[in-house]
């Protein structure tokens, strides 16, 4: 008789019963006091819980933990409710990622058709120049909040910064007359007429996205600033008029997101314009951005 190995054995049991025996009396007071650990090829995995949720945690033979891309929370009988915040300027690798993310550009730049009625390109009587009307800004900051466990739809805001030039036919000044309102002055030898303003811009939207392809619409306030008119006459003096759009604004929005590239249509619904009389000029947008790091391949946070 082999009294080594029956030794051996009976450790093997002993140590097997008080394994067993711990964990289930830890299940019972509802917490596991250490990791369950099991070894799959060349990595180990823990499971534990902490707080009624399960954690699972890989790492290879040396020790080392992996970093973890995607993660399933498991939950007894309680719904899940998860937000994905992010900016572009502080990616972070190893997070956990979500499929239902924001739908904004980190950049974008685009042409604007300034018109006299709401959601319409009429501007016979505000002489504006559309070749020379553009919108560029940034995303700072934003946020995703998933309706269901789906993860397809749910409620996307964001903070953008960006610079709008409306240009008007170059005959054409934009001024304040006696009484403060905004008029516009017909010249001859003009050279160049545009308004110039920066706007802080809060879009809150309701997006359907699956495998990189969404769709959005809802709506986006506006806070303006820094509003200049622009004018250069026949013989080269430049003129300056401030202060000219209102402070508030608010926009209809939608975009349509195809992996890393977001179009995007913005249509003013208020005036544009402070105590413009009978001058009604509301701004639209087209721009095509780029949301660098989907492109890059990289996670945000």
């Amino acid at each position: 008789m082999n009294y080594r190995n029956i030794i051996i054995s009976a450790a093997a049991l002993i140590v097997s019963v008080v394994t067993a025996t711990a964990v289930n009396a830890a299940e019972t007071n509802g917490t596991l006091t250490e990791d369950t650990t099991v070894v799959v090829g060349n990595q180990k995995i823990a499971i534990d819980t902490d707080s009624g949720r399960t954690v699972v945690k890989v790492y290879d033979m040396k020790g080392n933990e992996y970093s973890k891309t995607r993660e399933a929370e498991f939950v007894d009988g309680q719904e899940v409710e998860r937000v994905f915040v992010g900016s572009p300027f502080i990616p972070t690798a190893g997070l956990q990622e979500i499929s239902f993310k924001p739908q904004f550009p980190t950049v974008f730049a685009g042409f604007s058709v300034p018109s006299g009625k709401v959601m319409n390109t009429y501007r016979k009587y505000n002489y504006t120049h559309a070749k020379t009307s553009f919108s560029i800004g940034v995303t700072g900051l934003s946020i995703a909040i998933p309706f269901d466990k789906s993860y397809l739809h749910g409620l996307t805001a964001a903070y953008q910064l960006s610079y709008n030039r409306i240009g008007f036919e170059k005959n054409y000044q934009l001024i304040k007359d006696g009484n403060g309102d905004i008029t516009q002055q017909h010249n001859k030898g003009g050279q160049s007429s545009y308004m110039s303003y920066w706007a802080a811009r809060l879009p809150i939207m309701y997006s359907l996205s699956y495998d990189g392809v969404g769709v959005a619409f809802g709506i986006s306030p506006e806070f303006r600033f820094g509003s200049q008119a622009h004018y250069i006459d026949a013989v080269s003096e430049e003129y300056h008029t401030d202060n000219l759009v209102k402070a508030f604004g608010l926009n209809l929005e939608t975009n349509i997101t195809l992996g890393p590239v977001v179009i995007t249509a913005s249509y003013g619904l208020l005036p544009l314009l402070r105590k413009s009389g009978g001058l009604k000029l509301y701004n639209n947008n087209i721009t095509i951005g780029l949301d660098i790091w989907r492109l890059l391949g990289k996670q945000r946070r």
